[in-house]
């Protein structure tokens, strides 16, 4: 008997109110139980109308197959709202709540998604069974694994037992070094990262509303049969093969090995932008001693000022963006050394294949030192200089914020240099003459 319940690509996309592109990635990536084409024609695969529909109705979030909005779960560090001003409880509390309000709650909700916070609904230290239920039932997980809290870390490795969209979030260089290889949206805890970073959620939630995201490696074991079930199953129902958004270890290495050299074009970037500053500081100078010899009073110092703060703005423009450059490059260089390492650490002997590493990174890190002490010493002086008035102290603190995050960023060859070490300590047998 002839079947009229049939259904192309584009009629399931307008049944379940998604795109045509979306329901090509349940059929490979998001969903292995998707129901086999009844027919394969010209235009492409029909599939049996009510094997659709009842699909669609055990999928959340589906449109018209479902009515309800998708649910977002959010897990982040809860630190503590009543300790005391200045303890680290307190301002874990108070960064959490940064996060959420500026960052994490904006995207959610221009992509038409209601946030749940789990620390809304439970204490430190307890899971109730309302928050197992949501990490397991929720259509989106939102983790923010900055500082690695231990009650994010758990929750978020259930979560990467279920095949359903998770999205990492983490300030930088706050990130744990062991999910390093998990693509994390990274931000910065300035007002300018913390809008970068919500438009970056904002993309990665609208890329999960349409089904286009992959699954980690984690998850992708959970949800894969055994190896004997595999063996034992027709070709024909073997689940696809996913591709891992995980680089390879090459691909981190390399990307590595080519942010080096950007670094050091930013570093004379920098060393640029502190010598126009020296020379405006300068120039400055020079006229307020003229408008004091002209006697025009502080009215005249005021204007040397505020013409000051004027050419210091674009400045601070410049250095703020010289940041995040740092910021981008460095994490670069942060995966792939940490994969260096650990590929050293499981085979000692690669380290004698690098034996110039060590001192290259020592010298790094050693014109790393110099150039933090410069800029930072340079920037308290420029700081110091904003007390003569308030545009002047604007573009001095934006200068001095620039600086700091460019110091915090840079620290994290000091870690390197510390954990190199620490591998060629473990590694490299010590010298029994040296002892002798």
């Amino acid at each position: 008997m002839f079947n009229d319940d049939l259904l192309g690509i584009q009629e399931i996309a307008d049944l379940a109110g998604v795109s045509s592109s979306a329901v090509s990635n349940w059929r490979i990536r998001a969903a292995p139980d998707f129901p086999v084409p009844v027919a394969h024609l010209s235009s492409g695969p029909v599939f049996n109308g009510a094997q659709i529909r009842a699909w669609l109705a055990k999928r959340p979030g589906t449109g018209d197959a479902v009515a309800r909005k998708s649910t977002c779960l959010v897990i982040c560090p809860i630190g503590n709202e009543l300790a005391p001003v200045g303890h680290p409880d307190r301002e874990r509390w108070e960064r959490s709540i940064e996060t959420w309000e500026k960052l994490i709650e904006p995207a959610c909700v221009s992509n038409g998604l209601e946030p749940i916070r789990a620390d809304q609904i439970a204490k430190a230290g307890e899971i109730t069974e309302q928050v197992f239920k949501l990490i397991r039932d929720s259509d989106f997980v939102i983790a923010d694994v900055s500082g690695g809290n231990p009650n994010v870390m758990y929750e978020l490795g259930l979560r990467h037992t279920m095949s359903k969209c998770t999205i990492q979030i983490g300030e930088f260089g706050q990130l744990p070094f062991d999910i390093a290889a998990i693509r994390t949206l990274q931000f910065s805890r300035t007002p300018a990262g913390l809008v970068d970073g919500r438009k970056k959620l904002e993309a990665a939630i609208a890329a999960g509303l349409e089904a286009q995201f992959d699954p980690v490696t984690a998850t992708r074991i959970w949800a894969s049969p055994a190896v004997g079930e595999m063996l034992s199953a027709p070709v024909d129902q073997l689940p696809p093969d996913i591709e891992s958004e995980e680089p390879g270890v090459f691909e981190l290495l390399a990307t590595m090995e080519g942010a080096f050299p950007e670094l050091t074009a930013l570093t004379q970037k920098s060393i640029s932008a502190m010598e126009k500053m020296a020379a405006l500081t300068r120039e400055a100078t020079e006229e307020i001693h003229k408008s004091d010899s002209a006697k025009h009073g502080f009215a005249g110092r005021l204007r040397v000022a505020n013409k000051l703060a004027t050419a210091l703005s674009p400045i601070a423009d410049d250095l703020e963006n010289l940041a995040r450059a740092y910021e981008d490059r460095l994490a670069s260089i942060d995966a792939g050394m940490n994969c260096l390492l650990n590929l050293i650490d499981e085979n000692p002997s690669q380290l004698g294949d690098m034996q110039d590493f060590p001192k290259h990174l020592q010298t790094f890190v050693n014109g790393v030192r110099q150039a933090n002490e410069m800029q930072t010493d340079f920037a308290s002086k420029v700081v110091g200089s904003g007390k003569f008035s308030k545009p002047l102290r604007i573009s001095t603190r934006r200068i001095a914020e620039a600086t700091r995050r460019v110091a915090k960023a840079l620290a994290l060859a000091e870690v390197w240099n510390s954990r190199m070490q620490q591998v060629i300590d473990r590694c490299v047998p010590p010298d029994p003459l040296a002892s002798a």
